[in-house]
């Protein structure tokens, strides 16, 4: 971001305040008020996720709180964590927002990720969240799944950015009100609801009833989420990749914030079975009427026509309508059965802002170079593959493009042999 820039909004004036993060300090008094009124009211940015996140992460970081007050009330707020992050050779500073930073092990992901703000205020803090980066010594600033409609997409798409690396991922959801007072399976379609109902069948005929069961106490509570963990794991093993409880890091973390918000009814652990049988878990948070589908553990059969996440998310989908709540969101990932599922679709995004240091240069100047090249790789080709040094030249310009850790395969149209 270059040195002062500011947004061009003529708007009220808030006043900013910083704090450094002390992990010995008891957290900020203002967030949890400021949280309970803000429209991005979810548990990825309460107090909870943050403190839990913290414990089990935080000592890898440096920190600052902001927050901007007007009339001597908090309007706005979030965490800045600061971390050199090594890409090749080279250390990076890169800033983090909230409980989002990169950690040597698979970390929870934060969706719907901004900066806290009443609403109405979103031009003010965006403009001085700008002069704020504009004055501080960054190299990248790395945004993940953050809100479409939030602060920092104001920043990202309106302020004077050296570069900035954007992609956008479809978060699908059901709205629950624009939908027939009839059971959910019936507006689906006719293949899709054939797939539930001959699934259900099978189930039905090896165990016996379908039962949807929620976990009523932490003690329950806690096996779900240790049998959904396990479930989690083994499916993805046995693609032979790492699943999201893969570590134990990312396994202490959720306990421990799962008995921490479970008496405020902000976390649902539902058991999906045909008798005995385990079709599947899903763990789920909710707030201010949603449902926010996080993660799942399904018991994969070797008979292709069982497909238990997709019942196990239909009977949780009627089971949460039922109960009076008006959506069902999917958070980021574009799958079949989400598709196939949700009435409707919003989007979040994942950002890199490169920063106005040499550092933040060279970044930038690399990335316009993939961008260019992306654009024409079949010219470039065209022309290299006609020279004797167009292998020493791809080879240079690989090496080069991979200061940035980014997905290089689209290389391999313009030279085969490189990795």
């Amino acid at each position: 971001m270059k040195k002062n820039a500011v947004l061009p909004f003529e708007i009220l004036s808030v006043q900013r305040h910083i704090s450094e993060l002390d992990l010995q300090v008891d957290f900020p008094s203002w967030w949890e008020p400021l949280h309970s009124i803000t429209s991005n009211e979810v548990v990825f940015l309460s107090k909870d996720w943050i403190a839990t996140w913290l414990e089990i992460y935080g000592a890898r970081f440096e920190g600052k709180w902001v927050w901007w007050s007007y009339n001597e009330k908090v309007v706005g707020g979030c965490l800045l964590l600061i971390k050199p992050i090594r890409i090749g050779p080279l250390f990076f500073r890169t800033i983090f927002l909230n409980a989002s930073g990169a950690t040597l092990d698979r970390s929870p992901l934060a969706e719907c990720n901004d900066i806290l703000c009443v609403a109405g205020f979103e031009d003010a803090i965006a403009k001085d969240m700008s002069a704020l980066l504009s004055e501080m010594d960054w190299d990248r600033l790395v945004l993940t799944a953050a809100s479409n409609d939030g602060v920092m997409h104001r920043i990202v798409t309106t302020a004077p950015l050296i570069a900035a690396k954007i992609e956008h991922k479809p978060a699908p959801y059901i709205s629950f009100p624009d939908l027939p007072d009839e059971p959910f399976d019936r507006r689906l379609t006719s293949n899709t609801r054939n797939q539930v109902n001959r699934c259900r069948r099978i189930y039905e005929s090896m165990g016996g009833s379908i039962s949807v069961t929620l976990a009523e106490d932490l003690e329950t509570a806690m096996q779900y989420f240790e049998e959904m963990a396990q479930m989690h794991n083994a499916r993805w093993v046995a693609k032979g990749l790492a699943g999201s409880f893969s570590n134990q890091l990312a396994i202490e973390f959720h306990r421990k914030l799962i008995r921490r918000i479970w008496s405020s009814g902000t976390v649902d652990l539902l058991y999906v079975k045909a008798g005995e049988i385990s079709v599947g878990v899903l763990y789920n948070f909710i707030g201010a009427g949603r449902v926010y589908f996080f993660q799942s553990g399904f018991a994969y059969q070797r008979n292709n026509q069982l497909k238990p996440g997709l019942l196990t998310h239909c009977l949780a989908i009627e089971n949460y309508r039922c109960r009076g709540f008006r959506e069902y969101d999917f958070l980021a990932g574009d799958s079949r059965y989400k598709r196939s599922l949700s009435t409707h679709e919003r989007s979040l995004f994942w950002a890199t802002i490169y920063g106005s240091t040499f550092l933040g240069r060279l970044l930038s100047w690399t990335y316009k170079i993939k961008t260019m090249l992306r654009k024409y790789k079949v010219k470039f080709a065209s022309v290299f593959r006609k020279k004797s040094n167009y292998h020493n030249s791809c080879l240079w310009v690989y090496s080069l493009l991979n200061l940035e850790s980014v997905n290089t395969s689209w290389f391999a149209y313009i030279h085969p042999a490189l990795p």
